[in-house]
């Protein structure tokens, strides 16, 4: 209380005395209460806001189709939606469509979409199908799809083959799941590709195990 103009004498807080040695006249009884209610008040309808706005995005908005099978948000803040009708990237104002241009062979291979990851470096994973599931990697420098994932495998030193999922730990390492060899770590730190070889109950992973999701607890 030293930088107030009055002081506050023990026990309490209802006895008060200016700086000079006077007498400061408290608040009453009722003035205290109403100040608590109005405080209370105050803070009760802080309380009711609703933190979360939602929007409704469909086709109305742009949105490629309805049937929505996949979602994945990106490290740039992009929002992807992986639809029956084509790829869709939202980026909180409008929607960019990503479909098949068969005369390009630099777009998705088909428009049926059925999941999608995120690597190391930012490239999009994804997944789409018409009878057989094909992979398309799209690069955000050149926003074109390669489809092969060879390359990157290599780069990451994982086994050439095909990747079911991806995921990113809170350690900032990726995991693989490989559908023939199992399960790999990188880190991008280290430079440094690790594969695991049993799961956390003690089974040990071999050629056999499937695995068909990760998730960090």
């Amino acid at each position: 209380f030293h930088n107030l103009p009055y002081e506050a004498t023990l026990p309490g807080l209802l006895e008060w005395r200016r700086a000079d040695g006077t007498d400061f006249q408290p608040m009453s009884r009722r003035q205290t209460l109403g100040l608590i209610f109005l405080c209370a008040c105050h803070i009760m309808a802080w309380a009711k806001q609703d933190p979360f706005r939602f929007s409704r995005l469909n086709i109305n908005q742009g949105l490629s189709h309805n049937y929505v099978s996949s979602f994945l948000k990106d490290r740039r803040g992009f929002v992807w939606i992986g639809t029956s009708s084509g790829l869709n990237r939202f980026d909180g104002y409008s929607v960019r469509v990503f479909r098949n241009d068969p005369r390009d062979s630099t777009t998705i291979s088909n428009n049926f979409i059925n999941s999608m990851f995120e690597d190391p470096d930012g490239r999009i994973w994804v997944y789409s199908t018409t009878g057989t599931t094909v992979i398309n990697i799209f690069d955000p420098a050149t926003e074109r799809f390669s489809h092969s994932s060879q390359p990157y495998l290599k780069q990451y030193g994982i086994p050439e083959g095909s990747i079911t999922d991806i995921l990113q730990d809170s350690g900032g390492r990726f995991w693989f799941i490989h559908n023939e060899q199992g399960l790999f770590r990188y880190s991008p730190r280290l430079k440094t590709t690790t594969i695991a070889r049993h799961l956390p109950e003690g089974t040990a992973i071999t050629s056999q195990t499937r695995i068909s999701h990760i998730a960090e607890d």
